[in-house]
């Protein structure tokens, strides 16, 4: 089990060595990410990770993702998509025999990004859980049906 430090270090390590992404470009795209997220990330909350006489700061999505677990939400756009197929090509990379559940809550958006996700869920040899948790409307409606056979679930008030 790695830290959560070491996770986004494997994480960069992973877009740049296997992805061909340059670190360049991982630069731009993580300042990117803080630009377009900064609202967001003031109201990110942050938990207290102990481990082995350490404790680590760390914002939510990434304890999440160390879960196996992503968050999918917002309108399905090109920088979501690179976002969740790297995410799902690196929790293949570590441990293909484990579920990867992701939560969707997206009014849809871009076809060409949806189905490029799509593509990336179908290609992962782990089963991919997919819950509703608000709306899947449009490309978030074929998103939530590429679950595994079986793991496709929605919430209670979720549409």
């Amino acid at each position: 089990m790695f830290s959560a430090t070491e996770f986004q270090d494997e994480f960069r390590k992973y877009a740049i060595k296997e992805m061909g992404i340059s670190s360049m470009q991982f630069y731009y795209w993580d300042k990117l990410q803080a630009n377009i997220y900064d609202n967001v990330m003031s109201m990110t909350p942050y938990i207290l990770e102990e481990r082995q006489m350490r404790v680590t700061q760390i914002d939510i999505f990434s304890r999440l993702m160390m879960d196996r677990i992503l968050w999918l939400a917002g309108p399905v756009n090109d920088l979501m998509s690179a976002t969740v197929q790297a995410q799902l090509l690196f929790l293949e990379s570590v441990d293909r025999n484990k579920d990867i559940t992701i939560y969707i809550d997206t009014p849809g958006g871009s076809v060409k990004s949806g189905l490029s996700m799509i593509d990336n869920m179908m290609l992962c040899e782990a089963d991919i859980k997919t819950v509703n948790t608000g709306m899947a409307a449009s490309m978030g409606s074929l998103l939530l049906g590429a679950g595994t056979k079986g793991k496709r679930s929605t919430l209670r008030f979720s549409r």
